[in-house]
């Protein structure tokens, strides 16, 4: 995780783990959650689950894309 945190999770703005109904898909997003939160001088990223397959969190996906956009 400590890798990922140096790397390019830190300039993302959302995160997506996709396959939600799939083991270990909420503890690596609360994980994710934790540890990137814990950073200072950045605003948190947006992180969610999603189902694409079954469509299950995209229209909460796609308003999150669309606040970000308006206020960059």
């Amino acid at each position: 995780m400590q890798a990922m945190k140096a790397g390019l999770l830190e300039i993302a703005d959302i995160i997506v783990v996709n396959k939600a109904d799939h083991e270990g898909a909420e503890t690596l997003a609360a994980e994710l959650r934790a540890t990137l939160g814990a950073k200072s001088g950045k605003s948190e990223p947006s992180i969610m689950t999603t189902q694409a397959i079954n469509g299950v969190g995209i229209e909460e996906l796609y308003e999150i894309i669309d606040k970000r956009r308006k206020n960059h």
